[in-house]
């Protein structure tokens, strides 16, 4: 509490967030006015594997080959094209700009981030950060940060599905707050069913899946992913 006292006293910031914090902290965030909840988790399951070595998809999870959206197409972003998006990068908060995404994942020194496109016809609408995750010879995604992605109107589903196909990996995975999740039902991705778990800690690997709290105070509501803690983080 004092430190969140000197901050608020010394910087005056406009928002204060906590992501990952346990029950008893957000009690006490809640007490000083803090809005808290959990990050949702949405996912998309690769649909020719019948066999999962890091997630467990029972039958209720189990995905179908969806049907494309015409004239939309998901592709791999160079780290020298980023520039021609950096309108759609300012679109999320006028903070994460395009300096922001190099610096926070393109230039990180132990992950390797990629970054995808969502294009419809010729117009490119949105921006995933995503890190590709292996447990032995399995491997799984995990998009850590959006940008642009309330541009996009169509279901996805079936573009990921052919994007987990090429990458051979199990799913992919989103975590996020409420607004997001939303729109992310969408999009195509899915609530984990009551009998199905997808892990959330990799460094250690935990199987059972964790539920992340978080907490924000602010002027303004804001949208949280995983890339905006320290739960993407190298465990050294």
């Amino acid at each position: 509490m004092d430190l969140l006292n000197y901050v608020n006293d010394s910087f005056s910031p406009s928002s204060v967030s906590a992501i990952g914090i346990n029950n008893q902290v957000a009690m006490l965030y809640k007490l000083m006015g803090f809005t808290t909840g959990y990050l949702h988790q949405r996912f998309i399951v690769n649909p020719v594997k019948s066999l999962f070595s890091i997630g467990n998809f029972f039958d209720s999870n189990k995905s179908v080959i969806a049907k494309k959206f015409p004239s939309s197409q998901l592709f791999e972003i160079h780290v020298n094209d980023l520039e021609n998006y950096k309108d759609i990068i300012l679109q999320n908060c006028l903070k994460k700009d395009l300096n922001y995404l190099i610096n926070r994942y393109i230039n990180h020194p132990n992950y390797k981030y990629r970054v995808i496109g969502i294009k419809y016809s010729n117009s490119v609408l949105a921006l995933l950060v995503f890190r590709k995750l292996f447990i032995e010879e399995s491997s799984c995604l995990r998009i850590v940060d959006s940008f642009g992605l309330n541009n996009v109107k169509f279901c996805v589903k079936a573009l990921f599905q052919d994007f987990l196909i090429l990458e051979n990996s199990e799913y992919v995975d989103f975590l996020c707050t409420d607004s997001v999740n939303k729109h992310l039902d969408l999009l195509g991705f899915s609530l984990p069913a009551s009998d199905s778990k997808i892990p959330n800690l990799f460094e250690p690997f935990l199987r059972e899946p964790v539920r992340v709290h978080y907490a924000y105070k602010g002027k303004h509501k804001f949208d949280i992913f995983k890339g905006d803690s320290d739960l993407d983080r190298p465990n050294i």
